[in-house]
């Protein structure tokens, strides 16, 4: 297997940002969300890179690459939940089919984690789908609990969507708990 390589998101990746959030997309809700909502993703991809080559920063960023190739995303801040105001919040995290179960997700997970720490937070938030089962899976393996739901209404159609809110608790120890041996 091919080293796994984490860097922070650039202008440049902004197309390869965009396929792989449609493409995810597509395997990961197909079943969950109506199939045009999913093709709509798959055709806007030239739009959503434009919109992401014009942002003043990828910073917040992460991007996964095996064996020269980009294989996966993640995106973090501080908690966009009110009821969480002092988190940080993984805002996405996305592995093309081809890269998952072979520690893509983790290692994009843990290296996030490690920067939060950097950042101040001992804490973290994420949103789900509630019927994304192999996403909560995920979560769950590394001490996420679930803390909450809600619903909302997705996209142009506001389709009404039901998401899990859920929390880390002290990431240090999720760290250590992680480390490489």
């Amino acid at each position: 297997m091919s080293e796994i390589l984490i860097r922070k998101g650039t202008k440049g990746d902004a197309l390869a940002i965009a396929e792989i959030h449609a493409y995810t997309w597509q395997s990961a809700y197909s079943g969950i969300l109506p199939d045009d909502v999913i093709e709509e993703k798959i055709k806007g991809i030239p739009a959503h890179a434009e919109f992401l080559s014009t942002r003043k920063s990828l910073d917040n960023f992460r991007i996964a690459e095996v064996g020269g190739k980009v294989a996966g995303l993640l995106t973090y801040s501080k908690s966009r939940d009110a009821n969480f105001p002092n988190s940080a919040e993984i805002v996405s995290i996305y592995v093309l089919p081809k890269f998952q179960h072979i520690g893509v997700g983790k290692k994009l997970f843990l290296s996030a984690i490690g920067e939060l720490v950097e950042l101040g937070y001992s804490d973290m938030i994420l949103n789900v789908l509630k019927e994304n089962k192999k996403a909560i899976g995920f979560y769950t393996r590394f001490g996420g609990s679930v803390v909450g739901e809600k619903t909302e209404p997705f996209g142009q159609r506001q389709i009404p969507m039901t998401e899990l809110i859920i929390k880390f608790d002290n990431l240090k120890k999720i760290l250590e708990d992680n480390m490489e041996r």
